[in-house]
């Protein structure tokens, strides 16, 4: 076997929940040296990784039962921690990678509990974590999914895509898109066309022309508009995504200040005509 291939086949036996036996591991039958091992190789694997920005899906289980307020998706710039939950509600309880090992540690070094932990295998952030009581009893797991890296803050993000998007210098194009908050009827989504520069025309899913009173066609310098309004007024969650190569934002979430409303947009596809 080659050394390329026998060093990942280690890594995944080192932060994988399966023994080399192919014995389920638990918090009640994991060895407690063990996870103190995993904990420091995974601790070492994020500080080399030297990720500040970046993003993830959060659930918690209690003894098999799993809140309807999970997922909350967190979003972090270095220590700046934003989180909504599965309802559109605030939560001020994320927390970033660090403060999670931090956690995890916590539990190891309480003698009165029993953890076992899982590790991604690249950047050591733990992608599940258990920990019950000595006696094997009142289960906790915790878990972290979707875990995505951004590349710089939300103004740096915007203003590089921003200027990737201007050098697309497409004055006629189409995209498709759907909002999740004003309509959430079978008309979404939505084909708009944006000829030169401007608002031209949209049809909806049964390719009818839209003409509702209370629709504004937008143009996607419109949603760059949109995303630097809220960067500008702070809101207190906002998450956005943008095409790698063609710049424009494929995915914009926001909660604006003393509001329970998540705001959500998606676009599909964008091609120039």
């Amino acid at each position: 076997m080659k050394l390329t291939t026998l060093v990942p086949l280690l890594l995944s036996c080192l932060f994988s929940g399966v023994s080399a036996q192919g014995i389920q591991i638990s918090a009640c039958t994991a060895d407690q040296a063990t996870e103190q091992t995993k904990l420091n190789n995974a601790r070492s694997a994020w500080q080399r990784s030297a990720v500040n920005y970046y993003d993830y899906n959060w659930s918690e289980e209690y003894s098999g039962v799993n809140s309807a307020v999970y997922p909350y998706r967190v979003v972090v710039e270095v220590s700046t921690v934003q989180s909504i939950n599965s309802q559109g509600q605030l939560v001020t309880t994320a927390m970033t990678i660090p403060q999670i090992l931090d956690q995890i540690q916590s539990y190891l070094s309480d003698s009165t509990l029993r953890v076992y932990a899982t590790y991604d295998a690249n950047y050591g952030y733990p992608t599940m974590y258990q920990y019950m009581n000595s006696a094997c009893g009142n289960v906790s797991t915790r878990r972290i999914s979707d875990f995505d890296i951004n590349s710089g803050n939300r103004l740096s993000a915007y203003n590089t895509n921003k200027a990737l998007w201007q050098r697309k210098r497409w004055n006629n194009y189409d995209y498709s898109y759907q909002d999740y908050v004003q309509y959430k009827d079978a008309a979404w989504p939505l084909v708009v066309q944006v000829r030169n520069t401007l608002y031209a025309s949209a049809q909806d899913h049964n390719n009818n022309q839209v003409l509702w009173a209370s629709y504004n066609g937008q143009t996607i310098n419109d949603f760059f508009a949109l995303i630097k309004r809220q960067i500008d007024a702070n809101v207190p969650y906002l998450e956005v995504n943008y095409a790698a190569t063609d710049g424009y934002p494929t995915a914009i979430f926001y909660v604006t200040a003393g509001s329970t409303t998540i705001y959500a947009v998606e676009i599909f596809t964008c091609y120039a005509v």
